[in-house]
């Protein structure tokens, strides 16, 4: 875009002007002089790059209103973070997975560059009281346990979605909800989609992960699809998630690069799982026998640890069964019913070994 810079600087001689990457602003004190421009800026473009102008990207305002930028909105004496990229930080910050840690330093770093220090500590404190880390979901934020519902609710067939979609609007309304009606929804939903996640999961591991990369490139912003390109090319790697995960893109990708990427990805994964839904079906009917082996187990052992001969007992194995439900519905994991009884056998071994050291 260099020559571009020439352009705007040389030939329309305009004096304030700010580029990063494909997004542009221009500063003028008259707005007839700015609006001028968009011939000689749309035709340089089409010969030179063969490029167009976003038609519902071309904004003009007043400097006291905010410029609406990169993430933040600068007024003329300080920045503030975009509304909508705000929004979505809230609703990111409560996802407690492996990227947890690295997502909020990104977004600590965003706040950095504005007026943000409320939005800082608020967020510290969201993460380290909403989030425990041997969890997914924790289902006493009702916030987060909308958001995961929303998240997955997609999965359902049409007829099925009402009653959540209620709880979730009810949620977001501010209105008085049932936290454990809440959750026990969540579970429900989670339970219920957990065979079309993992097939669609599965898919995205094998064959639709050029897929997945052919569609977020298509769909990112420019600079944004050419950074990715980059990485993978230098990082060899073949799939989007290896890409994410690589050293150089911990580095090279900015706060606001993540949303968009998380943004697009959470818009290709559904984009996908409408269009191979149908091809999927057998995959997903086999996940349903192995969810449906999973709850009746859980149901037994729950019952067993209810009958536990003390207190402690009970408690700890209705703990690892919580957190045994927590990665299966709420994370979409894939887990052997081998693994929970063994599990669940340790633990009531250890506690009865520490009654009897009592």
């Amino acid at each position: 875009m260099n020559p571009f810079d020439h352009f705007v600087k040389e030939q329309l001689s305009i004096k304030h002007y700010l580029r990063y990457t494909d997004d542009f602003i221009f500063v003028h004190e008259n707005p007839v002089q700015l609006v001028s421009q968009l011939p000689a800026i749309r035709s340089w473009l089409r010969d030179e790059f063969l490029l167009e102008l976003h038609p519902k990207k071309i904004v003009l305002r007043k400097a006291s209103q905010g410029i609406d930028f990169l993430g933040y909105v600068t007024f003329p004496f300080h920045r503030v973070l975009r509304t909508n990229t705000k929004r979505r930080m809230f609703k990111r910050i409560r996802i407690n997975d492996e990227a947890a840690d690295s997502r909020l330093q990104s977004y600590l770093g965003l706040l950095k560059h504005c007026n943000g220090y409320d939005l800082d500590r608020h967020i510290r404190e969201l993460r380290a009281i909403l989030c425990p880390m041997d969890r997914h979901l924790n289902l006493h934020d009702m916030v987060a346990v909308a958001d995961f519902m929303e998240s997955v609710i997609d999965f359902l067939p049409e007829k099925d979605r009402k009653p959540y979609q209620q709880l979730i609007d009810a949620v977001r309304k501010g209105e008085k909800v049932s936290r454990e009606r809440l959750a026990e929804s969540a579970k429900n939903i989670g339970a219920v989609t957990w065979a079309s996640r993992r097939a669609l999961d599965h898919f995205l591991s094998t064959v639709g992960a050029e897929l997945e990369w052919e569609k977020l490139v298509e769909e990112a912003r420019p600079a944004t699809s050419l950074l990715l390109k980059r990485l993978r090319r230098s990082a060899g790697t073949s799939t989007l998630e290896e890409t994410l995960k690589s050293t150089d893109a911990q580095y090279a990708i900015g706060p606001e690069q993540e949303i968009e990427i998380s943004m697009l990805r959470d818009e290709v994964r559904y984009h996908l799982w409408e269009s191979h839904r149908e091809a999927l079906t057998p995959m997903i009917e086999e996940n349903v026998v192995e969810i449906e082996a999973i709850k009746k187990r859980l149901k037994r052992l729950r019952t067993q640890a209810d009958a536990a001969s003390s207190a402690a007992t009970r408690d700890r194995l209705l703990d690892t069964l919580s957190r045994f439900e927590d990665r299966l519905y709420f994370g979409g994991e894939a887990m052997a019913i081998e693994s929970l009884d063994a599990e669940v056998s340790f633990d009531a071994e250890d506690a009865q070994g520490q009654r009897g050291d009592e």
